[in-house]
């Protein structure tokens, strides 16, 4: 498996012996609002609750780097692909000096996030519970890494 560096700040894995991409995962500030570019479970537990969450990882203003669509196809998962996509990802945000930290979340629903995220180096900086009106006891875990 190669990987290509995007100039946008994503990152593929691309398998040369099946010749299709096999990972993504990107970074971007986030949504000046102070929430995500697509509806996340911060955003919809903050309207739920009925405001702005002060304890959010996500801070447009202060360096911060949100890390989006890491993903692995299921037949090349178990073999390092989402460390190595991460590794190449960081270099290029560490080399850009645009980003002070990286931010994420994700949910319990996916397992092998919540348990690569920590290996990574990354930190859970807030956990919630989910509003039993959107996804009934689901937790959503936000992770934090400084550069």
């Amino acid at each position: 498996v190669q990987q290509f560096q995007h100039k946008i700040g994503g990152v593929v894995a691309y398998d040369t012996d099946e010749e299709r991409v096999v990972g993504t995962v990107a970074l971007e500030p986030p949504d000046p609002s102070g929430g995500t570019k697509s509806m996340s479970a911060k955003s919809m537990s903050a309207k739920h609750q009925g405001g702005d969450d002060p304890h959010s990882p996500w801070n447009a203003g202060a360096g911060d780097g949100e890390l989006r669509r890491m993903s692995v196809v299921p037949s090349h998962r178990g073999k390092g692909i989402s460390k190595r996509l991460f590794g190449a990802l960081w270099k290029h945000a560490r080399e850009s000096k645009k980003f002070s930290r990286v931010v994420l979340s994700t949910s319990e629903m996916q397992a092998s996030a919540c348990q690569l995220y920590p290996n990574l180096g990354f930190q859970v900086v807030k956990e919630i519970q989910l509003p039993h009106t959107l996804l009934p006891l689901i937790k959503v875990f936000y992770f934090s890494k400084a550069m």
